[in-house]
């Protein structure tokens, strides 16, 4: 079997996987955000995995400010408990992709690592304490005290992802260093 074809079988494989988790979680409750990224301006999308529409695609302005503010409307939408899943997604390449994974990978770090809104659901394995339905989870204590209207999204962090499930979700692993060599003009830009 040659390289490429190699990668396909594979690509098939993590792409299969990814609905099979997908078809794990009720569609309702499965956060889609999509970014398609410009130099001087983004398109940005949210929707539900069964289709509804949360914002229809807009620009937003590709400086600080505009992403900030799109942070913000996704981070109300994680809060709103009515997600058990977030999928972020942009193509995986590029020199301003690499930059907004590190943002968002910065940005959205405690939903990644389960320490805002612990997951339920961990990919590649079950979590130890879910196996036995008299035992809870290991922070179980430290969730008592937080709010009960927190969600449970799951993000599905990945050490090394072929282009398909980079496109379906974001990774630590993708986020690059910041580009650094910028002009004074466009140093707010994301």
């Amino acid at each position: 079997m040659s390289n490429d074809q190699l990668v396909s079988v594979n690509a098939a494989n993590g792409l299969e996987a990814a609905r099979a988790e997908l078809r794990r979680f009720d569609p309702q409750r499965v956060l889609i955000d999509a970014w398609d990224i410009g130099k001087d301006v983004h398109m940005h999308y949210m929707r539900t995995l069964a289709g509804e529409v949360l914002m229809p695609p807009h620009k937003v302005s590709s400086l600080a400010e505009g992403y900030r503010t799109t942070c913000e409307q996704i981070r109300a939408h994680l809060l709103s408990g009515q997600y058990d899943l977030g999928i972020f997604g942009h193509e995986p390449t590029g020199i301003y992709h690499q930059s907004l994974s590190h943002h968002l990978a910065t940005d959205f770090h405690a939903h990644l690592t389960g320490a805002l809104a612990p997951s339920s659901v961990t990919v590649g394995s079950t979590p130890p304490w879910s196996k036995k339905p008299d035992s809870a989870p290991p922070n179980a204590a430290a969730n008592q005290t937080r709010s009960t209207s927190l969600p449970s999204p799951n993000f599905w962090p990945r050490a090394k992802a072929t282009p398909h499930q980079a496109s379906v979700r974001l990774r630590p692993s993708c986020a690059w260093p910041c580009v650094t060599s910028r002009t004074s003009s466009n140093a707010n830009a994301v």
